[in-house]
C-alpha cells in the first residue's frame, strides 16, 4: 500500500510539471518473478525512473525501451521470458524462471485518469477492480472503472469481477490490436487499535511506515500528538468507531474487563475478522472463561491471543512486528510459517 501511495505522489508531480513520461506496468506473469500483476515504474524523458517492474534486473532496459515508446507516441507490449535457457535473453542468469509482460503507455490522458481512479480507491476502504483497455494501432488507451454505477464496456461479466475481488487476482486478455488489463486494488489495510499505553505507539508508527490506516481507541488526553497525526481518526473509549468487516482489532488495553467488554461487543455485532489480544495464554484462558459466564455466544476462531507470531519478540516494536505480521498471514490466508517449508508458489496464481 506505502509504494502505490508513493506511486501517486510521484504521478501528481509529473503531471503537474509538465515533463513528457511514460508508465511501464506488469500486467502478466507466469511462472516465477520478483513483482506481480501492477507494479508499476514511472519513467520520464530525461531518464529518471521510479517505482519498480522487478527486483533490478529489467529497470536498465525498460528504461530504454520507454523512451522509444515516448517518442513514438504508441503503447508498447514487451516480455522478458527467462523460462528458457537463451543467452541472449534479459534475465537469464538471475534464476527469475518466469514470463513478465509488461505495458508502456506514454498517454497522459490515460495517467490522469489513472491517477483520479487510484486516489478515489485511497480514499475508500473497499477492494477495487480496475480495467485497463491499451490500444497498438493509435495512442488512444481507454480507462474504465468497473466497481462503480458508471456504465462499462468490459470482457468481464459483473460475475466475474466479482469473482476477482473474491480471488484477489488480475488478469490480462489479449485481443486484435489491444490489451485489457483487469487489476485487483486490495483495500488500504486498517487496524482498530484498543490502547493507548507505551506499547500502542510502536504498532502506530509500523502501520504508519507501511501506510496502513489506524482507528485509535482510548483516552485521548493521554495519546500523543505526534502519533495522533499519524492515525486515520481517534476516539474515546466511549465513542462509538464504525467497525468495518475488512478491519483487523487489535486489543492492548492492559485491561482485563475493559477486554471482555469489547470482546461482548465485537461478538454482538458479529464481527467476523481478525482479533489479537495481548496479553499471556492464561489471561486469554481467562478472558474465554468470564465471556462464558456472561452466556456470550462466542467464535473464538477470529480471537488471536496471545497476539502475535511466534518469532520470538522482545519489547514493543518487535512485538509489532509479530502483530503486524499475523495480520498479514490472516489477510493471506497463509500460516506464517517458513517459505522454506512452502511446496506451492510463493503467489497465488
Amino acid at each position: 500500500m506505502k509504494e502505490i501511495k508513493l506511486f501517486v505522489s510521484q504521478l501528481s508531480l509529473y503531471i503537474k510539471s509538465g515533463v513528457k513520461f511514460a508508465i511501464a506496468t506488469v500486467v502478466n506473469v507466469d511462472g516465477s518473478a520478483y513483482r506481480r500483476p501492477g507494479a508499476r515504474m514511472l519513467i520520464n524523458e530525461n531518464g529518471d525512473w521510479h517505482g519498480g517492474i522487478s527486483g533490478g534486473c529489467l529497470e536498465g532496459d525498460m528504461l530504454k525501451k520507454a523512451q522509444m515508446s515516448m517518442l513514438s507516441n504508441q503503447n508498447k507490449l514487451v516480455k522478458y521470458d527467462t523460462r528458457e535457457d537463451d543467452p541472449f535473453e534479459l534475465g537469464i542468469g538471475l534464476g527469475c524462471n518466469g514470463l513478465i509482460e509488461i505495458l508502456i503507455c506514454p498517454d497522459l490522458e490515460y495517467a490522469k485518469y489513472l491517477f483520479q481512479l487510484i486516489i478515489a480507491h485511497l480514499q475508500s476502504s473497499e477492494p477495487t477492480i480496475l480495467e485497463h483497455s491499451f490500444h497498438f494501432n493509435s495512442t488512444h488507451s481507454a480507462f474504465v472503472h468497473i466497481n462503480s454505477t458508471k456504465p462499462f464496456v468490459s470482457v468481464l461479466s459483473k460475475e466475474d469481477a466479482d469473482e476477482l475481488l473474491i480471488q484477489h487476482q488480475s488478469k490480462i486478455h489479449p485481443l486484435q490490436n489491444e490489451l485489457i488489463f483487469v487489476e485487483y486494488l486490495p483495500a488500504i489495510p486498517r487496524i482498530v487499535l484498543y490502547g493507548n499505553l507505551f506499547d500502542s505507539s510502536s504498532l502506530i508508527e509500523l502501520c504508519d511506515f507501511l501506510s496502513w490506516d489506524v482507528c485509535w481507541i482510548g483516552n485521548p488526553l493521554k495519546m500523543s500528538s505526534l502519533l495522533k497525526n499519524k492515525v486515520q481518526s481517534f476516539f474515546h473509549w466511549d465513542d462509538a468507531c464504525a467497525i468495518k468487516n475488512n478491519d483487523a482489532i487489535v486489543l492492548m488495553t492492559h485491561d482485563f474487563d475493559r477486554d471482555v467488554a469489547i470482546l461482548t461487543h465485537l461478538i454482538a455485532i458479529n464481527f467476523k475478522g481478525y482479533i489479537g489480544i495481548l496479553g499471556p495464554l492464561k489471561r486469554m484462558q481467562k478472558i474465554i472463561k468470564q465471556l462464558e459466564l456472561l452466556s456470550v455466544n462466542k467464535d473464538d476462531k477470529s480471537f488471536f491471543g496471545p497476539i502475535g507470531l511466534d518469532i520470538g519478540a522482545e519489547g514493543p516494536n518487535e512485538i509489532a512486528l509479530s502483530i503486524v505480521s499475523e495480520i498479514i498471514a490472516y489477510n493471506s490466508s497463509r500460516d506464517g510459517s517458513s517459505l522454506k517449508n512452502r511446496i506451492k508458489s510463493i503467489h497465488t496464481k
